[in-house]
């Protein structure tokens, strides 16, 4: 019995106990997935350690406030920020896809809003 390793195709001879090479195969898979930082099934469905979009901007704000900005720049990201909160739903980061951003954004356009959004627009970039 022989082991491949998937990253680099290499083969790893295990002897001819079947359990024994089944379980040394079992335990180098589960090695290898440790060290891609894969997130277990289970924590991918609780949302352990998910991230959420409203976090994400209280993180943005403070990040804002130690790069020496002055108090009116502050301001005006504040409300951009605040504008961004209000139009896009609170949900996990990985699901706030492009669409949703640009969806947002339009809706500016839509109300004879260009260079708000634009302005908006800055803040993604």
């Amino acid at each position: 019995m022989e082991y491949r390793d998937p990253r680099t195709r290499k083969e790893y001879g295990l002897g001819r106990n079947k359990a024994y090479a089944i379980n040394e195969a079992i335990s180098a898979n589960q090695l290898l997935l440790n060290t891609e930082k894969v997130k277990p099934l289970t924590e991918r469905i609780d949302g352990q350690g998910t991230v959420y979009f409203h976090e994400f901007l209280d993180r943005y704000e403070e990040i804002l406030k130690t790069r020496g900005l002055r108090e009116k720049t502050l301001k005006d990201y504040k409300s951009k920020v605040l504008a961004i909160r209000k139009g896009i739903l609170d949900a996990p980061i990985e699901n706030i896809s492009t669409k949703i951003i640009s969806d947002f954004i339009y809706s500016y356009i839509m109300n004879d809003k260009p260079s708000a959004a634009k302005q908006i627009r800055g803040n993604f970039e």
